[in-house]
C-alpha cells in the first residue's frame, strides 16, 4: 500500500504541474522523500515483524511517531492548496473545468490515504504488544 500511496503522490505532483496549480515544492518532495524513506524502512523491518525483538518496537513505534508528525505537517500547508474548493469536491460546486473537480478528488483522496496509512501503521505497532501466550493458541 505504501509503494501505490508513494506513486499517487508523485502523481499529483504531476498533475499540479500540468495545471500549472499552487504547489509548496518543498512541502511536497520532502514528504515524498519522508515517504521512500518509510518505503524502504517498511520493507526491512517487516521481514521480521513478527519476531518479539524490543528494538523493532522501538522502530515500529518511531515510524508511527514520524508519520504523525509528517502527516500533520502535510496537511497543514497543503489542507487549503485549493483555496475554497470542498474538501470533499462534492459535485454541486461550482468548478472552473472537469479537471478542477478531477484534481480536487486527486488531492483529497491523497490526504485521506495518508492518514489511513497513519492508522494502519498504528494498528501494527499496536499488535506487536500483544502477549505472546495469545500467538501460541493461533495456528497460520
Amino acid at each position: 500500500m505504501l509503494g501505490l500511496y508513494n506513486i499517487k503522490e508523485y502523481w499529483k505532483i504531476q498533475l499540479f504541474k500540468r495545471r500549472d496549480l499552487y504547489l509548496n515544492k518543498p512541502v511536497e518532495y520532502t514528504y515524498l522523500g519522508i515517504n521512500l524513506i518509510n518505503l524502504v524502512s517498511y520493507n526491512l523491518l517487516c521481514d521480521y515483524c513478527f519476531t518479539k525483538n524490543k528494538r523493532l518496537i522501538k522502530e515500529f513505534i518511531f515510524a508511527t511517531i514520524l508519520w504523525l508528525i509528517s502527516a500533520t505537517v502535510y496537511t497543514y500547508f497543503t489542507g487549503k492548496e485549493l483555496g475554497e474548493t470542498p474538501f470533499l469536491c462534492s459535485s454541486d460546486y461550482g468548478y472552473l473545468s472537469k479537471a478542477a473537480r478531477f484534481v480536487c478528488q486527486v488531492r483529497a483522496a491523497n490526504l485521506i490515504c495518508m492518514w489511513l496509512m497513519f492508522s494502519s501503521n498504528s494498528l501494527v505497532t499496536i499488535t506487536m504488544y500483544i502477549p505472546d501466550k495469545i500467538y501460541k493458541g493461533i495456528e497460520v
